[in-house]
């Protein structure tokens, strides 16, 4: 859900549709599971592919992912904020709770 002090027509919020290129040799991608761009300053190429990174990553780890290269990956591509949640079903009524970077 998006803030209602957010012009919903100046952001794109995307969903694990496209690839985050982390690097080219070796060659590494990352599928976010939420990211989330100001318009204005996306850039796409010819192929409608996105080419500049989001202003904002979401990742939802299960507990055999690793939260630090995943965040260490996004701050490599200049992405200005990043932060990721595991579930938790005993402590939050809606078993979400966000980690700490």
């Amino acid at each position: 859900m998006i803030s209602p002090q957010v012009d919903r027509k100046r952001v794109a919020v995307l969903e694990s549709t496209f690839n985050l290129l982390i690097s080219t040799e070796p060659l590494r991608s990352r599928v976010t599971d939420l990211a989330v761009c100001w318009r204005e300053t996306m850039v796409r190429d010819e192929n409608d592919i996105l080419c500049s990174p989001p202003d904002l990553v979401v990742e939802v780890l299960s507990p055999s992912e690793n939260k630090r290269r995943k965040l260490e990956d996004y701050a490599r591509l200049a992405v200005p904020e990043s932060g990721s949640f595991r579930r938790r079903r005993s402590i939050s009524r809606s078993g979400w709770l966000p980690t700490t970077r």
